[in-house]
């Protein structure tokens, strides 16, 4: 059986994630996490939860609030590595 090296840790993207960028959007869209919860048809506690870090989002609840919040969602192609 061959040894296993050491755990990789996947690069870093540059800036921001996903989830801060869509957690500062939320911050400065202005409204309440009533209102926003009731305007995608989530629970606001799963809403609160995200926004303390706490809970992550499913992609269909992700696609609600970019939706709501005037956003595209778009997917960034990583680097492949050789080998």
């Amino acid at each position: 059986m061959a040894k296993k090296g050491p755990a990789q840790e996947a690069p870093q993207p540059e800036g921001p994630g996903v989830v801060e960028q869509l957690q500062e959007a939320i911050r400065s869209s202005g409204r309440t996490q009533n209102q926003l919860s009731e305007e995608c048809g989530i629970h606001r506690s799963a809403l609160s939860r995200f926004m303390r870090g706490k809970q992550d989002l499913g992609i269909v609840t992700v696609e609600k609030l970019c939706r709501a919040l005037g956003l595209e969602r778009t997917a960034r192609k990583g680097k492949k590595g050789k080998g």
